[in-house]
């Protein structure tokens, strides 16, 4: 298998790669290269605001969530030019971390659900960087493990307990979705999840 660029993905990464020097935060390489721990907290405030503004600067040359379509803030790119963009961004790609949760998760799902208006009010921003996202997971023991859930709805009234705990960047959109299963009748013993089918 011959992994060499092909020349338009070789055209492809020099222009990158001549944006990528021109336009990155150098002054901060030595930072980005050390692991996350070693960065102090109030570090980590400030590196959202060069993170917001290095986003700001892709999108504004066209270089921000390569794979989205052009009209809601990306570059419509190939899977490979995307794979060529991250090498060449290299130590800088961690300044999109922030970003990670709305364009690799919120995003996409508002591209296929979303109605059109609100496809083009919320994805430019998430693109830019102007507005992080981020997802709540509120039950407690529940996390992402649906398994631990113990929340139930009976009769369209959601109960149980909620907890939230912070632990990334400040968001400004966050969305709450409460997701519960029925009230359970039977528990399954591999899962702890009602209603558990049997053949018995």
């Amino acid at each position: 298998m011959n992994f060499d660029d092909t020349p338009q993905e070789a055209e492809f990464r020099a222009i990158a790669r001549k944006w990528i020097d021109a336009n990155a935060p150098k002054h901060l390489e030595a930072e980005l290269t050390k692991p996350s721990a070693k960065r102090a907290s109030e570090k980590r405030d400030a590196m959202l605001d060069v993170a917001k503004a290095w986003q700001k600067k892709k999108a504004d040359a066209g270089w921000a969530c390569l794979h989205w379509p052009k009209e809601y803030g990306g570059r419509g790119s190939t899977p490979i030019e995307r794979v060529i963009w991250q090498q060449e961004e290299g130590v800088y790609d961690k300044l999109a971390r922030p970003f990670a949760i709305g364009q690799g998760m919120c995003g996409p799902t508002v591209m296929a659900y979303a109605s059109e208006d609100q496809k083009r009010k919320y994805l430019p921003p998430l693109a830019s960087g102007e507005k992080v996202w981020c997802q709540l997971f509120s039950e407690p023991a529940g996390g992402s493990d649906v398994a631990g859930l113990r929340t139930a709805r009976r009769r369209m009234v959601t109960t149980g307990s909620s907890t939230v705990r912070r632990s990334g960047p400040p968001a400004r959109i966050t969305r709450t979705t409460v997701f519960s299963l029925p009230a359970p009748t039977r528990m399954c013993p591999s899962t702890r999840v009602s209603p558990c089918s049997s053949s018995t």
